[in-house]
């Protein structure tokens, strides 16, 4: 099934080691330019990752970032793909977009989550839709933001509730009444409409998350 998200028939095991040398470099050499945030999903007989670029200043909080893909026939070896698959946009985020995750959709077509970072203002979490992957259009308006806190690093699965398939956005907040950061959720029946879910699903607890917690992987 093809919205089924990571999954395995068969046990890969617990024992890993890295593959040599890079797997993505960054497209310009000059500055201080990063590939982060990877994101693979399985097309035709092979792989996309898309992954966010983001430079070239050290000052991460003022670094624009975009969104670009790369294509593997055997998750080993990867290719760049030419183009952008999103840049930054006005009116929204017009400074950075960062942490895609895409979902492939029932009807077809694809959607991809992503955070968005303005000039002035807190994060959201957005969306844009492709038909093939590599044409992105962004969808009208955020998926969730507000004025009071920061949004963002989402990760969207397929939940089951009263026989509908439902989507849940899994994407961390921060604000001064909750913490630095801290994991919520959100419920769909479109994909594009979310009504938030009460209390947190993580919160800062033990002192390895002092700092932050974020960025969700749901399996």
């Amino acid at each position: 099934m093809q919205q089924r998200v990571h999954y395995q028939p068969t046990d890969p095991g617990i024992r890993w080691e890295k593959d040599p040398g890079i797997v993505i470099d960054v497209s310009d050499v000059g500055g201080n330019w990063r590939s982060i945030t990877p994101n693979v999903i399985e097309v035709g007989a092979g792989f996309r990752m898309y992954y966010t670029e983001s430079g070239p200043g050290l000052d991460y909080g003022a670094s624009p970032a975009r969104i670009l893909s790369a294509i593997s026939h055997d998750g080993t070896m990867w290719e760049a793909e030419l183009g952008v698959r999103i840049a930054p946009y006005e009116p929204g985020p017009g400074l950075r977009v960062v942490c895609p995750d895409v979902v492939p959709l029932l009807e077809g077509g694809y959607r991809m989550y992503f955070e968005g970072q303005a000039h002035n203002g807190p994060s959201t979490v957005m969306s844009a839709y492709s038909d093939d992957g590599i044409v992105w259009k962004a969808d009208p308006g955020i998926r969730w933001g507000d004025d009071n806190a920061d949004f963002g690093s989402p990760r969207c699965i397929y939940v089951e509730s009263n026989k509908k398939t439902l989507y849940r956005l899994y994407f961390h907040q921060s604000s001064a009444t909750i913490g630095d950061k801290t994991i919520v959720s959100a419920l769909s029946e479109d994909g594009l409409h979310f009504q938030k879910e009460p209390g947190a699903r993580i919160v800062q607890e033990t002192p390895f998350e002092t700092a932050t917690v974020y960025a969700p992987e749901v399996l």
